[in-house]
């Protein structure tokens, strides 16, 4: 990467009379970016100015991780920084982009999360299409409701790893390297999730193939249970924001 850069680098030449495009800022800027994160953990010393853009860099992603709700000392402007970081559906798309946990990563746990729902909800219907009263299936809705959570919970834990994210004692030790291979090892366990969620979701429509009566019933009911969620999502968001500004 280092060897790219410099080649980079090389296609601006210094002779360039006009000061706007002799682009000597921008090519320091590249090389200053690349040797921060390369020497966190090689002993080698660093320069004040990518010692002070690293630490910068450290400070906004452990704000994101740690769910930091200061950061433009305005309040709306603030509030809505954190609903885009926290939201289950809104942060899919407006989340920073220096977000451990990137919009790609929470794109694939919405799905895997709406296939696991999806199949739970066809599989607690009776052959009717409804979904039962008695104590059994309000038990089975309940420990399904446990299960979905702390799916999404692992999912998101290891996809984020954030104990190897910048900032971190462990990014410290091992550097960009080791942070590759604990998210290597994260998406893998992530992947496995979401296979567990495809054959909850299979399970699920071949229950609903026994269903005597209409799906539209079970479909209304899932979709009704997550656009509860994500007003849920939104109120816990605003409540949290709120208790810590």
């Amino acid at each position: 990467q280092r060897a790219s850069l410099e080649r980079a680098a090389a296609l601006f030449p210094r002779s360039i009379s006009s000061p706007a495009l002799s682009m000597p800022s921008v090519r320091d800027a590249f090389r200053r970016t690349v040797d921060s994160t390369n020497l966190v953990g090689s002993g080698e010393q660093e320069t004040p100015e990518a010692a002070e853009e690293r630490k910068n860099r450290e400070a906004i992603v452990q704000g994101l991780l740690k769910g930091r709700v200061v950061w433009a000392d305005n309040f709306w402007q603030d509030y809505m920084f954190y609903l885009k970081q926290t939201h289950v559906i809104l942060s899919v798309v407006t989340c920073h982009k220096l977000h451990p946990f990137s919009r790609s990563e929470r794109h694939f746990a919405l799905l895997a999360n709406l296939a696991a729902s999806l199949g739970f909800s066809l599989m607690l219907v009776d052959d009717s299409g409804e979904k039962g009263q008695n104590f059994g299936t309000l038990l089975a809705g309940v420990f399904t409701s446990l299960i979905m959570t702390v799916m999404h919970t692992v999912m998101v834990a290891v996809m984020q790893c954030s104990c190897v994210q910048e900032g971190s004692y462990l990014f410290h030790c091992f550097g960009g390297s080791g942070r590759k291979k604990a998210e290597k090892c994260g998406y893998a366990i992530g992947w496995l999730l979401s296979v567990a969620s495809v054959l909850i979701l299979i399970m699920g429509v071949q229950s609903g193939m026994y269903i005597n009566g209409p799906l539209s019933d079970p479909a209304l009911a899932w979709a009704y249970s997550q656009a509860c969620s994500c007003l849920l999502s939104f109120a816990s968001g605003s409540c949290m924001f709120a208790f810590n500004y």
